[in-house]
């Protein structure tokens, strides 16, 4: 072979690798990056929502995670360097909400469009772009769940009332203070309460409220003590969310309940974590009220994704799904979902599973987790 051969097959590999290179890099920079940006992602509900964001952004985009550690402080130093990671949109759980103002101008400065989920910020930081979006639940709709599993349970269990008094006496384990879902679930107990006093005959007297940081740990901790305090007193436990139903189980359970003697204690907690599901089926844990993890993730992503690209969320290429769909001011609201032991099966599903709902093709535009249980 000549020297002249040797050349033009090695032009011919180099032509053909660059090429292949070129067209690979090219397929990349299609996808456009949407960074996350986490609270903390200790925190397995926030876990989950990752999972379904990077699960639901394959074909779509390239998702990069950054945990706040629950630090606002942080986390606005990690708002400040999107740019240099080529964020072209992002996603936000904030860690305080009333530093919406502040994220937001750091975003804006960058001209980087936001989805904030899960954690809403305040109103004003919403209608202050219109490149800022919202997805979540009503926090209050979730509180308004969890006493109606409650009073379900007590019209059709009389015995429960063990004083015979017509009224629930109920402990509150409350999540972070000034969080907007520890605000309004734990109002809506008592307005729920009155409501069912007046048209059921089954009132409530909350015995106390404690905050737990929807931490497991600290909830047992602060539920042993409750027991100590109020003993058989206590006829039901409300949540702010599934940890701390959990932890408050740990006590229970410490205490005698649960076992040996069919000593029961209505328990209800929010966000439908696995573990919860479990211990509905189990018998332990009266109810949850699921919060579409996968929904919410789906939503945030479809629309942060179609941000990045210079497209209108609103356009019908984008499909949601919620339900409800693009609510008005930018806000998507996914609907919450009460489980109990009657229900359970619909729901109660491996982590694999969930994921395989949010990939599912966005042309469904179905909620993902509804349920055969239904």
């Amino acid at each position: 072979m000549c020297v002249q051969q040797i050349r033009l097959m090695i032009l011919l590999a180099l032509i053909l690798l660059f090429g292949c290179q070129t067209s690979e890099t090219t397929k990349n920079e299609k996808k456009p990056t949407v960074v996350f940006l986490a609270y903390d992602l200790k925190d397995k509900f926030i876990q989950m929502i990752e999972k379904v964001v990077k699960k639901a952004s394959v074909d779509r985009a390239n998702v990069i995670s950054e945990d706040a550690e629950n630090n606002q402080d942080l986390q606005q130093e990690q708002a400040s360097g999107l740019s240099s990671l080529g964020a072209k949109s992002v996603i936000v759980n904030i860690v305080d909400r009333t530093e919406g103002t502040t994220m937001l101008k750091v975003l804006k400065a960058q001209n980087i469009p936001v989805v904030f989920i899960n954690r809403e910020p305040e109103e004003s930081v919403i209608s202050g772009w219109n490149m800022a979006y919202y997805v979540g639940a009503k926090p209050l709709e979730s509180g308004r769940m969890s006493v109606e599993i409650i009073i379900d349970y007590f019209a059709s269990h009389r015995d429960a009332d063990r004083n015979s008094d017509g009224l629930v006496q109920y402990v509150v384990l409350m999540g972070e203070l000034g969080n907007q879902d520890t605000v309004y679930r734990t109002q809506a107990y008592k307005e729920v309460f009155d409501e069912s006093d007046s048209r059921r005959g089954i009132g409530g007297q909350e015995l106390i409220r404690v905050t737990a940081d929807w931490d497991r740990n600290i909830a047992r901790e602060k539920m042993k003590d409750i027991i100590d305090i109020f003993g058989t007193r206590i006829e039901a436990v409300l949540a702010n969310n599934d940890e701390m139903a959990l932890g408050a189980i740990d006590a229970l359970k410490e205490a005698g309940y649960f076992g040996p003697g069919n000593r029961f204690i209505p328990v209800v907690g929010v966000d439908g974590l696995q573990e919860a599901l479990v211990s509905i089926a189990q018998g332990v844990m009266l109810g949850t009220v699921l919060s579409d993890t996968v929904s919410q993730g789906v939503d945030a992503l479809y629309i942060a994704t179609a941000l990045a690209n210079k497209s209108k969320p609103i356009d019908t290429s984008v499909k949601l799904t919620s339900v409800s769909g693009l609510g008005s001011g930018r806000y998507i609201w996914v609907p919450y979902h009460k489980v109990t032991k009657e229900n359970y099966r619909g729901y109660l599903k491996n982590e694999k599973q969930f994921l395989e709902d949010a990939s599912k093709n966005e042309d469904q535009n179905t909620n993902s987790l509804d349920s055969e249980a239904s």
